[in-house]
């Protein structure tokens, strides 16, 4: 059910925040569903036959049923859990990229915008390019709402329980326009030169996804070092397409495996040790840093983990819901060597984060409406043209603003136009902070006004 928003013709008011004034105002309440996790996301047909869903390889599927670490090779007794070949990771230099289909994205994605105009849908987006904005919307719903450690060893009780800087950081998006549809693309540029530095990572993700899905013999046919293209390596990934509300969603489906609940379907994620992740630009120096200890404060896969929950459980968690997926299979390494593994499955991040698999159900729900509404709030700022949005929750969650200018303009500067969106969320009615209404009992019905 779409959201009711009910357009209130009051005189403008002038911002607390800034010296403008506002000259337009919406707000509405966005009521509690019945839906079932399920029916959130309404799958809808791909434009052509999707190729097959990779497995793992290297024996790796029995981590996906043991639950904890897997230590690559054991380091009490130098024991290699799986093959010793999966130890040193390759180069990237070494990796033909150009032998498999490279990252689409949405504007690029033809069939993308084929399904939105046959499902009467006005926007698309990738698991991408829509988890940044779906992340702003939960800090401001949940207003500081601190996760869950009951897990961890004592000395993580006694950290702060808080999203990192980097979770928290605003992010840029350009909504394309073409043939009355809007594609939702990332935008890097806004944040400078440091990005080249975080696509290492992001293209190290790319070549170990095949690394740990390939065979010894078929990974290296996809080095530079071995035979030439092999044509069936260039098939399209295979994506899963949903929708809700006026939104189309894309998600690529990494692996598969039938024995696990659901589809079966999980994301494998690629996780650099700490040292490298904090100091992208000289990443190479850090290599000497390796994990040691399944738990203690340093060295350890209790502090990555820990620092999954802090800043890439939010992400993961909105990814795997698009993609309707089972979890995560997170290998940890340090670029030169990997350690270990651990499969997270989704009840596990959504007890960390929201406190239930059904709070976990029901931010979800809502974010994607409040997704909806805000974005159909942006392209009325400059109508039938591409644009690009800057959205940032303030320090205190209290606001989301969202910044909004057109790609083009003739003029010698361009027109910005500013979105403040405030929220209200109620439990059976009553007002409640968000971080006590995000952790709400299974039972109770949670509500949301929204004022732009």
């Amino acid at each position: 059910m779409q959201p009711s928003l009910v357009r209130v013709p009051s005189r403008p008011k002038v911002s607390s925040l800034s010296s403008l004034e506002y000259h337009r105002r919406i707000e509405g309440l966005i009521k509690s569903s019945d839906s079932s996790p399920q029916s959130i996301l309404q799958d809808v047909a791909p434009v052509n036959p999707m190729p097959p869903i990779a497995k793992l390889a290297h024996g790796l599927d029995r981590v996906l049923f043991n639950p904890g670490v897997h230590w690559l090779q054991d380091p009490r007794t130098s024991y290699y859990n799986f093959t010793s070949w999966l130890q040193s990771v390759p180069s990237v230099n070494e990796f033909a990229f150009d032998r498999i289909i490279p990252f689409i994205t949405s504007s690029r994605d033809d069939d993308l915008r084929q399904i939105a105009r046959r499902e009467g849908c006005l926007f698309t987006g990738s698991t991408s390019s829509l988890t940044g904005m779906l992340s702003q919307i939960y800090l401001l719903m949940s207003q500081h709402k601190s996760f869950d450690v009951t897990p961890l060893s004592q000395h993580f009780h006694n950290q702060r329980k808080a999203f990192t800087a980097g979770q928290r950081m605003p992010i840029s998006v350009i909504l394309r326009y073409k043939d009355g549809v809007y594609a939702t693309d990332s935008d890097k540029s806004v944040f400078g030169a440091d990005v080249q530095s975080s696509n290492i990572l992001a293209t190290m993700g790319t070549m170990l996804e095949k690394f740990l899905t390939h065979p010894e013999e078929q990974f290296r046919r996809l080095l530079l070092a071995d035979s030439p293209v092999v044509e069936e390596e260039r098939k399209k990934e295979p994506y899963r397409y949903s929708k809700h509300g006026k939104f189309v969603m894309r998600s690529q489906l990494d692996c598969q495996d039938d024995r696990l609940p659901g589809t079966g379907i999980f994301d494998i994620k690629t996780r650099a040790t700490a040292p490298i992740r904090h100091h992208l630009s000289e990443h190479e120096v850090h290599t000497e840093y390796q994990i040691e200890h399944t738990h203690g404060p340093e060295r350890s896969f209790e502090k990555e983990y820990f620092d999954l929950i802090r800043s890439a459980f939010l992400k993961y968690n909105f990814q795997a819901r698009i993609g309707n997926m089972d979890g995560v299979l997170v290998a940890f390494h340090n670029t030169l060597r990997i350690f270990g593994f651990q499969y997270i499955p989704l009840e596990d991040m959504d007890q960390r984060l929201f406190g239930s698999q059904k709070a976990g159900d029901r931010v979800f729900e809502k974010c994607l409406k409040l997704l909806d509404v805000i974005s159909e709030e942006i392209i009325t700022c400059f109508p039938e043209q591409s644009v690009k949005c800057l959205w940032e929750t303030t320090e205190s969650c209290d606001l989301l603003r969202v910044y909004v200018e057109p790609v083009e303009s003739n003029g010698s500067s361009k027109p910005i136009a500013q979105l403040d969106i405030n929220l209200i969320n109620y439990i059976n009615g009553q007002a409640l902070h968000g971080r006590d209404a995000v952790s709400a009992t299974e039972d109770e019905c949670m509500d949301c006004h929204i004022l732009i």
